[in-house]
């Protein structure tokens, strides 16, 4: 049996505070999402902004509880753990290249 309590609010619509686990079918680290292979054999969203802990790679184990994305209103997993700490690569914001071609500023050439 499941036990699951939903809560409502402003900010995230809907929830269950309740932890679910699948496999991550695709996670592109690039774009920052991918989905969750779930028991019942329904996909689910994932955003690298709902993970808490680890770096997901295809096939690795999650846990996840479950919510509704506020813009689309259809469900997506929240609060996701991989388990192990995961095999895919670390989110990458800013390719390191930067500005300018790394002049600094008031160099001279």
């Amino acid at each position: 049996q499941c036990a699951a309590q939903f809560s409502r609010s402003p900010s995230q619509p809907f929830l269950a505070k309740m932890s679910y686990q699948g496999t991550v079918k695709f996670f592109n680290g690039d774009k920052g999402f991918g989905f969750i292979d779930q028991p019942d054999g329904e996909s689910l969203f994932m955003h690298r902004t709902d993970i808490v802990d680890g770096n997901p790679g295809d096939g690795d184990e999650v846990t996840y509880d479950l919510g509704e994305d506020e813009r689309s209103g259809k469900p997506k997993a929240r609060n996701v753990t991989v388990r192990g700490g995961g095999t895919g690569q670390p989110s990458g914001y800013g390719g390191g290249g930067g500005f300018g071609g790394g002049g600094g500023f008031g160099s001279s050439k």
